[in-house]
């Protein structure tokens, strides 16, 4: 049972008694209960519809072993009290692509190193570019 702060999982792996690890993916429930179990190593997980903090794994072990979870937490309640910022126009793009880089940098299904990779390169260019615009060195 996860906790009722969890947003989304990002990752489940189940590590098995001789530490070996299994990565698990999101699955359908129809196909493990009607498919001959070919391993008895869980290969998937599904959420329970009855209640989405409860993780079903398919096929069910025959082992004991460990759930390594990564996963999104609800954060804090945002209250308005925030700081405010300028950015100039001509900045706005770069700050997108900031917000791109680290959103495809974190494990889960939109994990994309290389377009990360791609992202933060323009995200540089932009911070570089805002430098040279204001004279500024402590951007």
């Amino acid at each position: 049972v996860c906790g009722s702060n969890v947003v989304d999982i990002l990752r489940l792996a189940f590590l098995d008694s001789n530490g070996v690890s299994y990565t698990l993916q999101p699955t359908d429930p129809w196909v493990y209960d009607h498919a001959a179990a070919l391993t008895t190593k869980p290969q998937g997980y599904s959420i329970v519809t009855s209640d989405t903090r409860t993780l079903r794994l398919h096929p069910t072990p025959t082992e004991n072993g460990t759930l390594h979870c990564v996963f999104t937490s609800y954060g804090l309640t945002l209250d308005g009290t925030g700081s405010f910022f300028s950015l100039p126009d001509e900045m706005v793009p770069f700050a997108k692509w900031g917000a791109i880089a680290a959103l495809l940098g974190y494990d889960g299904q939109g994990h994309d190193p290389a377009l990360a990779s791609y992202c933060r390169s323009r995200w540089e260019e932009g911070v570089e570019l805002a430098k040279l615009l204001t004279g500024d060195n402590y951007v």
